[in-house]
């Protein structure tokens, strides 16, 4: 299997567009430009659907109700048995039993699970592990969990994600652009947050933080992009603080790198376990400094210091401190982001995050015995 062409199915049947979707994305794109045929299985008419469709990547249509859902295994063994696949990837928890076993059932090469919570394994679930070749951890604070889990070491190993730089070209022409639609004129400081809007992303400390900054920065303005179902009751909160007219909720967006050009400090407030943002490889590959949360995996992508700054969760007194050093010096936020973009550039590109992954399915399909984990 050296140098001979995979046939790969990626499967996520989530409908919502989550950092999971672009993992899965971004790793078909990747195989697909190294030689090999990639399918994604996903929602029809989903997120994912639609932007593999725009990248030419092949699509199957699966509808899966649950972990235990008769018509999901049904759907999945048979496009497994039509495609003849080599490699079945399952990239979410609740395709990994039906997914296992359909793959089994039609005499898959090889079956990978990637993990990206930092939760741990639940007891009567783990059987499910026992059922794969591999389990990919999206970082190595992930990989921890999955040890403490008790899923035997020599299955589990890190393979981080990467990204796709040709679509951070450093645009100035989208700056320019984008703060003119939002009304944002180049002189004004702007602080923008990227995720879905729920409690574990930390959306209450960053208001609370801005509502500090603008007494000391108070034309800066605080974009908030994303949906979800705290939506409302941010809004709310923005208007009890008094700071309504300066945090613009933009609701979902495709053209996160262009808002990211547009914004100064990057901030990711998350209050939990952040296996591995993929915002925060975004905000370096734009160049832009981040103020994170120091939870889960992103001590391993920002470099405290370096990149950006990492706060203690849940303390909107240090985000506040961290932002308002940066929004005080333009050069220091030019330094850090330069420095994010190399690490980026050096580490966490979507090429080598594909050849990452080509090698582990290689392996796999040697023969017992042969072949290393990369």
């Amino acid at each position: 299997m050296s140098s001979a062409t995979l046939k790969v199915l990626h499967i996520l049947s989530y409908w919502n567009w989550t950092g999971g979707s672009q993992f899965c994305l971004q790793l078909s794109w990747g195989l697909q430009h190294l030689g090999h045929s990639v399918t994604i299985a996903c929602a029809p008419k989903g997120e994912l659907w639609h932007r593999a469709k725009a990248m030419r990547i092949p699509t199957l249509p699966v509808r899966v109700r649950g972990q235990l859902d008769p018509a999901g295994l049904w759907h999945f063994w048979r496009s497994m048995a039509r495609g003849d696949f080599d490699v079945v990837h399952l990239m979410t928890s609740r395709d990994y039993l039906i997914g296992c076993l359909a793959a089994r059932w039609s005499g898959v090469g090889a079956v990978v699970l990637s993990r990206h919570l930092t939760l741990p394994v639940r007891r009567r679930v783990k059987f499910v592990y026992a059922l794969s070749d591999a389990i990919v951890a999206a970082s190595e604070a992930v990989r921890q969990v999955l040890l403490r889990s008790g899923i035997p070491t020599s299955k589990v190993l890190v393979i981080r994600y990467g990204i796709d730089l040709k679509a951070f070209p450093n645009s100035l022409e989208a700056r320019q652009r984008v703060r003119q639609e939002l009304g944002i004129s180049e002189e004004q400081p702007l602080c923008i947050l990227v995720g879905r809007l729920a409690a574990s992303k930390g959306h209450t400390y960053y208001l609370q933080a801005a509502q500090q900054i603008l007494k000391r920065f108070p034309n800066t303005g605080f974009l908030i992009v994303g949906d979800g179902e705290l939506k409302a009751s941010l809004q709310e909160e923005s208007e009890q603080r008094g700071i309504a007219e300066r945090v613009l909720f933009t609701g979902f967006r495709r053209d996160v790198p262009d808002l990211l050009y547009a914004a100064d400090v990057s901030v990711v407030p998350s209050v939990w376990e952040e296996p591995f943002a993929y915002v925060l490889q975004e905000s370096m590959a734009a160049a832009r400094p981040v103020v994170a949360s120091a939870v889960g995996g992103t001590p391993e992508i920002v470099e405290d210091g370096v990149s950006g700054f990492l706060v203690e969760p849940c303390r909107a007194d240090l985000l506040a401190e961290a932002i308002s050093q940066l929004l005080a010096d333009p050069d220091l936020r030019r330094s850090m982001g330069e420095k994010g973009r190399q690490r980026i550039e050096r580490d966490f590109t979507v090429e080598r995050m594909a050849r990452d992954y080509e090698e582990l399915y290689r392996s796999l399909l040697s023969p017992r015995g042969s072949g290393e984990r990369p």
